[in-house]
């Protein structure tokens, strides 16, 4: 669920939480979201 971005430059990628993870996961798996509207609920942009 990470997203790669440009910074002066150089790549940096994001890091999450695991609990943020297993949130972002719970949303699609259990609670019946779309890939999409779950990642815009988190604030990741896909």
């Amino acid at each position: 669920m990470s997203k790669e971005f440009k910074v002066s430059g150089k790549q940096h990628r994001r890091s999450f939480t695991e609990e943020f993870k297993r949130d972002a996961v719970n949303l699609v798996a259990v609670e019946g979201y779309s890939f999409n509207r779950a990642a815009q609920a988190v604030g990741v942009m896909v």
